[in-house]
């Protein structure tokens, strides 16, 4: 599925890292500083990035937005008999950071028209059991989040924003990342911005952040020993190491000094799939739906066919342009098989994304000649079912 395949066509990836100026440069200094572990200047600096640029006064660089996750789940103590609730299309690490804890994880369906979490069924799963909701903000939209706040805030449910896909979005001008308790962010070699491997987490509630710092560095006060707080550190707590190396932060702070020239130029790129596709069927190319009070990430963009089978054949139609698409999550309640009871509601009559959905090539450097030979594909293959 994800082979390129042979073609007249110079390929065009489904991705592409974006390559810093200072990359390199940065790379080099860690190497010849003889400090290449972690929490050093190139971590600080991005973490003060972070701070400034969005807000995010408690974040800690993490090796993934898996690790971010899991962490997410010792910050908030979780264990057998809880039940976290997650979306069923997702991407595993959502489901395995709780599973790991030995929590019951709750899968409820997309919204009808989104991939994005369904409200009702949200309300409908929690029970005096429900200890979290992993809120995936997929492709960089939030939908229904008001609501599904002050749902959780009733409940006393904790809120953790999977903003995988979501830097630099925001939802009535505040920055995703920002609503609940917790927010984890990804920076693998497939996101706007990217380190390789890497990752964020996000500590919006102040009385988290000294045990955030502790299970950062393997469960010990060793932030505390370093900030000359304690003579020396000790095991306080279950944790892990879940920082970076330095090379990667150097890697990743190369990357955020390009923020904003590489929004800029992938929404360039979405806004012209968007415009271009507007005009076909939506029978038969279906696109996003953009809930209202956002602004997205311009991290994916899809489009949505009848069915898996004409997915399929547009899937082949672009492969033999030269150009790589790809469906994208299937539903964890049903790969789930190694779970003795799986606790799912997924009644929803809407669009079957993991048959439905695909994801078209998007990245900075897509030229424009590109991404018209990507588009002027998918018109021939409209005008083919056609015809």
């Amino acid at each position: 599925m994800e082979e390129i395949g042979l073609s007249k066509y110079s390929p065009i990836p489904l991705t592409k890292s974006y390559t810093p100026k200072n990359g390199l440069k940065y790379v080099s200094r860690v190497l010849g500083s003889g400090h290449t572990g972690g929490n050093g200047f190139y971590t600080q600096k991005c973490h003060n990035w972070f701070k400034e640029n969005f807000g995010f006064k408690n974040c800690w660089l993490t090796s993934s937005c898996t690790d971010a996750l899991e962490m997410s789940a010792l910050l908030l103590e979780i264990k057998a008999g809880d039940e976290v609730i997650i979306p069923s299309y997702n991407f595993p690490s959502a489901a395995n950071a709780f599973l790991l804890r030995g929590a019951k994880v709750v899968y409820i369906s997309s919204s009808a028209c989104k991939p994005n979490m369904d409200i009702a069924e949200f309300k409908a799963a929690i029970t005096p059991k429900t200890k979290a909701v992993i809120l995936l903000h997929y492709a960089g939209f939030a939908d229904n989040l008001s609501s599904i706040l002050s749902t959780a805030k009733k409940h006393g449910i904790a809120v953790v924003e999977d903003a995988a896909h979501a830097l630099g979005a925001q939802y009535e001008d505040q920055w995703l990342g920002s609503f609940g308790d917790i927010a984890c962010f990804s920076f693998h070699q497939t996101k706007n911005i990217s380190c390789g491997e890497g990752g964020l987490i996000v500590v919006n509630k102040p009385e988290l952040c000294e045990k955030a710092d502790e299970i950062w560095q393997m469960g010990t006060n060793r932030a505390a020993y370093q900030r000359g707080e304690v003579n020396r550190y000790s095991w306080k707590r279950i944790g892990s190491s879940f920082l970076p190396s330095e090379l990667n932060a150097a890697l990743l702070l190369a990357n955020l000094e390009h923020f904003q020239e590489i929004q800029k130029k992938r929404h360039e790129v979405w806004n012209r799939y968007y415009q271009e596709l507007r005009g076909l069927p939506k029978s038969l190319i279906g696109l996003p739906s953009i809930p209202s009070k956002n602004m997205h990430s311009a991290h994916i963009f899809y489009i949505i066919l009848p069915t898996e089978k004409l997915r399929n054949k547009a899937i082949k139609k672009l492969k033999q342009a030269g150009v790589q698409s790809a469906p994208h999550y299937s539903y964890l309640h049903i790969e789930a098989l190694q779970q003795k009871e799986i606790i799912a509601f997924n009644n929803s009559p809407g669009i079957d994304f993991e048959r439905q959905l695909l994801r078209l090539p998007i990245y900075p450097d897509l030229s424009i000649a590109e991404q018209k030979r990507i588009i002027s594909c998918i018109h021939e293959f409209v005008y083919e079912i056609e015809n």
